[in-house]
């Protein structure tokens, strides 16, 4: 049995936490694609690198616009990994829509 993660920990926390524990369990199927743990905190560890990279500071917003899908959840994982807040943008949002809320939320 494994220890129990802290009160408060993040959703990548617990991803982390069961790649520790059976990394080659599924954590991820959809029509496109089936993940297991192991290869979620691959892409995820590679996703929020290259956020690093692109300059994402703790705290920064990161919006996404796309449907749900293995690339939403890598997105938001990896935003949270690299401390930075993610924000998820709904693809059906028409132009003046999305203006107001990217205009409201600043992300980086």
């Amino acid at each position: 049995m494994s220890e129990p993660l802290p009160p408060g920990a993040r959703l990548i926390d617990h991803v982390l936490h069961q790649y520790r524990h059976d990394g080659s369990r599924e954590a991820l199927v959809s029509p496109e694609k089936r993940l297991s743990y192991g290869d979620l905190a691959q892409a995820v560890d590679t996703a929020a690198t290259a956020l690093r990279r692109a300059g994402l500071r703790p705290g920064a917003r990161v919006a996404f616009l796309g449907a749900p899908g293995p690339a939403f959840l890598v997105s938001e994982l990896a935003t949270h990994a690299a401390n930075g807040v993610w924000l998820g943008l709904n693809p059906r949002y028409k132009g003046p829509e999305l203006a107001h809320v990217l205009a409201d939320a600043q992300p980086s």
